[in-house]
């Protein structure tokens, strides 16, 4: 299994180098996590930086780890907009960029934005085959983005997901990200059978959170069950990314 970790954040009015999200990315680099990851939120009275932008910062200043949004809120956002916004991040992060998509959980978030928490499951329905027609074409009805032919390896598109559109994530997309922050472990593996018997190939639980002055006994055991029932990566969280902890905790897989 694969171990991949949360960008690590400034704390709340904590005065920070300006070189902080890179020297962040280099250490999760450098120590071996296999994937960076960024979460998605707005409008909750945090500091929520950009998702894209911050894995942009990652990408210029490492080269081989995989680049991760766990996950990007489509509903919230204009579609070619978000379309642009994604190619540009597709160009600095070439084959690394993951894009984990969803659509949102916090109603906080669509308040903030102005838009329908109660009908975001039809907002991303409806904008996906926009999305990933402009993404990988450029066009879609007349709009005409030209983007920069960067790569020739299609973008991996995951759905973030619970319940019944985890079977969604295994016939429309390359992968299913779970989040573990509110599942247990039996639930986590009943849900990863569904998604395994409908056909799905990649699987990745996210939200496994490090606690700050743990021994890390809890996280050992997430992350043993995680591998034992098959998830292909596991993303941690970490309260207090100190150099021992990011080499201790990456040890335990």
């Amino acid at each position: 299994m694969r171990l991949g970790a949360a960008l690590p954040l400034p704390a709340p009015g904590e005065a920070t180098p300006d070189s902080f999200l890179a020297d962040a990315a280099r250490r999760l680099a450098n120590t071996g996590y296999e994937s960076i990851w960024t979460f998605d939120s707005i409008g909750r009275g945090e500091t929520s930086p950009d998702p894209l932008m911050i894995l942009a910062v990652a990408a210029t200043v490492t080269k081989d780890i995989e680049l991760a949004t766990g996950i990007l809120q489509i509903p919230l956002r204009e579609t070619v907009d978000l379309a642009n916004r994604i190619l540009t991040a597709q160009l600095i992060c070439g084959e690394r960029l993951l894009l984990g998509v969803g659509f949102g959980s916090t109603k906080a978030d669509f308040d903030a934005v102005g838009a329908s928490f109660e009908h975001r499951f039809e907002l991303l329905d409806s904008q996906m085959l926009a999305l990933r027609t402009l993404i990988e074409t450029g066009k879609y009805q007349h709009v005409d983005l030209t983007p920069w032919p960067i790569t020739s390896r299609a973008l991996t598109w995951m759905l973030g997901t619970w319940g019944k559109h985890v079977s969604t994530a295994a016939r429309h997309y390359d992968g299913w990200i779970a989040s573990a922050h509110y599942r247990t472990d039996p639930e986590l593996a009943t849900a990863l059978q569904r998604y395994r018997q409908a056909g799905g190939t990649r699987a990745i639980v996210t939200n496994l959170v490090v606690n700050k002055d743990s021994d890390f006994a809890d996280i050992r055991v997430r992350l043993e069950h995680a591998a034992d029932i098959g998830f292909d990566d596991a993303v941690v969280v970490f309260e207090d990314a100190t150099e021992q902890t990011l080499r201790a905790v990456r040890k335990l897989i």
